[in-house]
Order: structure tokens, then sequence, then C-alpha cells
């Protein structure tokens, strides 16, 4: 007998429940999916797939396999909802990491994400996406070379290797990116999201706006709505390499650049800060944490600043 077989046919009565749950809707797998995309999910719950014990995961399973005739206590639920709540959270933590997920045409969904690190994985078709941290990529791996769609929760770097006739799609909380070959970022973190091209092209849509962007161009997504706009940063990866450079940066790029990289809301709280565009800035950052910045800051042309709530304020900048 099959190791799967076998497994499937010796799930305990709730177990069997829970398996019944996901395969009854789609809802029930849009309600663990939905987890991935709420802001305050903490992904870093969930363990890195190159750390998973399959030593420790096989001496479980063979030793269920040995005591299968010991009698077992369970505790018994009086609702089935308190049990497929509580396998959803379980099952989002155990198959999340380059597992699979079943859904109703029988085909496996493979999901890679992104914890403490950056993930940096190599798709069937070639495609190179690199993962931001508390991120994380979905996609169907039996279908994928047809449809090439890949669904996204937080920021990742796609390198989408062209393959002719077949668009490459990225989907993810109203923001909708096409492609045949490019290199971009999509940024679907925060409330506000953003599409950066660093070379080719791509359409950035949702179902009441379109716009084509090519290399060094931005969409910004607030809702509906879709902005074009000029990117001429030079930090668009930089949560990807590290490096935050600055080369007489006007100070309104350096704090849209810091926004970006540490995924933060900065906030300029004085009328002497206003003349941002003329305050020219140099300094190379690499590997360093938002709090080392602002106290270089400081040291350097006398900021103030404080982080409260998640958010960072900001006085006496450029005066």
């Amino acid at each position: 007998m099959g190791l799967l077989k076998f497994l499937n046919n010796n799930r305990s009565n709730e177990e069997q429940k829970l398996y019944d749950w996901l395969d009854d809707t789609t809802q029930n797998h849009t309600a663990i999916k939905s987890m991935l995309a709420d802001d305050s999910f903490d992904l870093s719950i969930l363990k890195d797939y190159k750390q998973f014990d399959t030593k420790n995961a096989w001496s479980k399973i063979t030793s269920q396999i040995d005591l299968e005739d010991t009698p077992v206590v369970k505790s018994n639920f009086s609702n089935i909802y308190r049990i497929a709540a509580v396998g959803a959270v379980l099952l989002a933590s155990v198959f999340l990491v380059r597992n699979f997920m079943p859904n109703n045409s029988g085909s496996q969904m493979a999901v890679i994400t992104a914890t403490d690190m950056m993930n940096e994985v190599t798709l069937p078709d070639g495609s190179v996406v690199s993962i931001d941290k508390q991120s994380a990529i979905s996609f169907d791996e039996d279908d994928f070379m047809n449809s090439r769609k890949v669904e996204l929760t937080g920021r990742a770097f796609f390198e989408v290797t062209k393959v002719e006739g077949k668009n490459f799609v990225v989907t993810g909380n109203n923001v909708n990116v096409e492609v045949l070959g490019t290199r971009f970022e999509v940024n679907a973190k925060n409330e506000n999201k953003s599409v950066t091209v660093e070379e080719g092209r791509v359409r950035v849509y949702n179902d009441d706006t379109e716009v084509e962007l090519t290399a060094n161009e931005k969409a910004l997504i607030s809702g509906n709505d879709i902005t074009q706009t000029y990117s001429n940063s030079n930090n668009i990866i930089s949560w990807k390499n590290g490096t935050l450079s600055f080369d007489d940066t006007n100070m309104t790029s350096v704090i849209a650049d810091l926004e970006d990289h540490f995924a933060i809301d900065i906030e300029i709280v004085d009328e002497a800060s206003s003349n941002l565009e003329n305050c020219p800035f140099t300094s190379t950052y690499r590997d360093e944490d938002l709090e080392s910045i602002l106290k270089d800051f400081n040291e350097s042309i006398g900021t103030t600043y404080k982080i409260e709530n998640d958010k960072v304020y900001i006085s006496d900048l450029c005066k």
C-alpha cells in the first residue's frame, strides 16, 4: 500500500472531518488563503522549508504505524467548525512552505514563503522570484506551464523568462501584472501598492484601470486607482540586495526609499523640513536596520525622530 494511501486510510474521525471540510467548497480554501492576505498574519510562525526536519517527521510517521493498534484517548469536539478553524491554521502552518494544498480541480497548489529572510526560488518555467520577508507566492504546480499565473502576498521581485505566446501573470490584493519577459517588483505589503519595472514592459490592471509600464516607470495603486509615474531611484530592490545608496539624492526621494525598503510610513512633522527637494543627501548603508540609519541622520544632519506604532516621525530635517 502506498504511503499516501496508507495515511488517507488511517485518519482519525476528527482528521477525516477536517479533510472533508477542506474538500467541501472552494470557500474553505479561500478561508486559509485569506489568512495569508491579512496584513496582521505573521508568517514568522511558519517553518522555513530548508530547516524542515525530515528525519523527525518520518520518525513520527513510523511511530504511528508501530502503535496503530494501541488505544488512543481522543478528545471530542462538539462543533465541527471549531475543528475546521483549528485545522485550517495547522494546515496553513504545516503545508505552507513548499508543500501543497488540494483544490476542487484536483491540482496541487505550491506555496512558498519567506519568513525572517528573503527567499529566492526558480519556477518551473525558469523564472526567478525573490520573495521578501513576511511574504509568500503560490501557483498551480500541475497547470503552471499553461497558466503561468502566480499569486502574491507581500512583496517580490520577478525575473521572468520569456515563453513565446505565454504571458506571465502576477495577482495579489487588487494588483494584476501581465508580462512576456521582464524584471519588475510588485509591492503589495501596504495599503498603497506599487509595481516598478527595471527592464522590459508590463501591463498593470484591475477592473477599472489599465496602464503599461516600461523600464524605470512605476505604477502606484490605491484602491481601484492606478497612477503611472517615473522612478529614478537606485534602490528599487534594496530589500533584495541589502544596500541603500544615495548620491546627492534629494531628501524627498531618500524618505520614499526608506519607506519602501522597510515597508513603513514616515511622516515629516515640522514646517522647517518643507524644503526637502533642495536638500541633497549622500551615503551608503549595507544591511543596516532603520533605527541605525535614523541615528546616522541625527549625527550627520541633526535630525530628530521617534518610532511609534510602526510609524516614524521625523523633525528638524534639512533646516
